[in-house]
């Protein structure tokens, strides 16, 4: 639904949009919460991986946790 927020404002949840959805006869084939089991986790953006100056087995990563 998140793209869809983009064009329309929408004040209903997920899974009653959903029912709305199948009610209007249009095909709903599942929809999920995204990231409401992942707990503690950070995302970034790697913004370069150089070799590490004192290992050929490892590199030194800049990442841009926001």
């Amino acid at each position: 639904m998140k793209w869809l927020s983009d064009f329309v404002k929408l004040k209903v949840e997920p899974r009653e949009f959903s029912e709305r959805m199948s009610l209007s006869g249009s095909k709903v084939e599942g929809w999920e919460i995204e990231g409401e089991e992942i707990k503690n986790v950070v995302i970034g953006k790697i913004l370069s991986i150089d070799p590490h100056p004192d290992a050929d087995k490892l590199v030194v990563c800049q990442v841009d946790v926001g």
